[in-house]
């Protein structure tokens, strides 16, 4: 398994930008991880942060809407915090894991399976 804890910047990314799962990509907890599978069948085990991350862009939110939250919840401050998740996001995308873009998806949460 790949692991997503080592972060290195590729894009960078508004905190605005919204940023969904990919198509075809699924991922489920596993003794007590969350494993995340691509289409190529690649597997990459997020870390107990990359994992609540994984968990809000799953439930639709903006990266800059993810960095507020963390912030609150983990006591570190919001700059920090959208710093960290816009290179994880960046590690991401560039494993095609996630899509980025300016406007929220359309319909459903689940909408990437009906592209």
């Amino acid at each position: 398994m790949a692991l997503l804890f080592t972060v290195r910047r590729l894009n960078r990314v508004d905190p605005t930008v919204h940023v969904r799962i990919a198509r075809l990509v699924v991922s489920a907890e596993v003794d007590g991880a969350l494993v995340v599978m691509d289409e190529d069948m690649r597997f990459f085990e997020l870390d107990p942060m990359g994992s609540v991350i994984w968990e809000r862009i799953g439930a639709g939110a903006d990266t800059h809407s993810i960095a507020r939250s963390i912030a609150a919840e983990y006591d570190v401050d919001v700059a920090t915090a959208r710093r960290d998740i816009e290179e994880f996001v960046d590690l991401l995308a560039a494993e095609h894991l996630v899509v980025t873009g300016e406007e929220p998806p359309t319909g459903a949460l689940r909408a990437r399976d009906d592209e």
